[in-house]
Order: C-alpha cells, then sequence, then structure tokens
C-alpha cells in the first residue's frame, strides 16, 4: 500500500481524488460527522473507481462503500439493485 497524500479539508482531497485517481480512499471520521457523507456523495456522484472506506479510529470499525450505479426505473428494479448488493454481517 503506497500513500499518495493526506488531507484534512475535503475539497482539497476532492480535488487531489480526482487527481490522482487512487484505487482507495480512506477517510477518518467518527459516527454523526457530515463531512464525510458530502465528500462519498460527490465521490459517487462523480462515478471515481476508487473504493472508498470510513474508518473510525475511536473503535477501529471501517464501512466500505461500493458505487455501483445502476437503473432504478422501478419499485422492483430498486429492489434487485438491494438485494443484489453483498452485505457483511459482524
Amino acid at each position: 500500500m503506497k500513500v499518495m497524500g493526506v488531507e484534512a479539508n475535503g475539497e482539497e482531497a476532492f480535488a487531489r481524488i480526482e487527481a490522482l485517481k487512487p484505487d482507495v480512499v480512506i477517510v477518518e471520521a467518527e459516527q454523526g460527522e457530515s463531512g464525510p457523507e458530502i465528500l462519498l456523495s460527490r465521490f459517487l456522484h462523480a462515478q471515481l473507481k476508487a473504493r472508498m472506506v470510513r474508518l473510525s479510529l475511536k473503535d477501529n470499525t471501517a464501512i466500505v462503500y461500493c458505487g455501483r450505479r445502476c437503473e432504478a426505473n422501478t419499485a422492483e428494479d430498486l429492489v434487485k439493485a438491494v438485494l443484489s448488493s453483498k452485505v457483511v454481517q459482524q
């Protein structure tokens, strides 16, 4: 694993992500923080290929987000998309 950059600001981080196109983006955030959610939303909307990991140093947990895009023209399409997502139980 090679660290390609560290940013404290979401805008700077997003610019670096777009420029460097890393395989994985790790965002350190505690439960309830909204900054990482905003970055995640932009990240998925831009359809970047990297995986995004939200890491909590407080309790050593990580959430891996997958930005898989699909069509959901009907409620049934939405249900199929949700059911086809892989869920890991703890």
